[in-house]
């Protein structure tokens, strides 16, 4: 069965919360902390991994590693993997005010 989430962010709604430190450390993996640039994105896909999963989630379940060059990787934790899992794909596009995130899901 496949699975898909996706998210759309306002870009300039999102930069507001850069400087809410309780938000950052609610949401974010330190090492996804190392790159403010990249936070936006990060934040756009772990929304669309939630929707592919369909159930409410702790957001620091779900680590996002952006390199770059190179397709987002995805690590789930295990007590969040859903039964039979396969495979989880995503992709993060920025378009003017706007960043957009799509999540493939996989399970058998």
């Amino acid at each position: 069965m496949i699975k898909t989430g996706v998210d759309i962010v306002y870009n300039r709604r999102f930069e507001k919360l850069f400087t809410n430190e309780a938000f950052l450390k609610k949401v974010f993996h330190i090492s996804e902390l190392k790159n403010k640039k990249k936070l936006v994105g990060i934040f756009a896909l772990k929304e669309a991994v939630i929707k592919a999963l369909g159930k409410k989630v702790n957001w620091k379940d779900i680590e996002i590693k952006v390199r770059e060059g190179k397709k987002p990787e995805i690590i789930l934790s295990n007590s969040i993997k859903p039964n039979y899992f396969k495979d989880i794909d995503g992709s993060i596009s920025h378009d003017g005010d706007y960043t957009i995130a799509f999540v493939v899901l996989e399970v058998e």
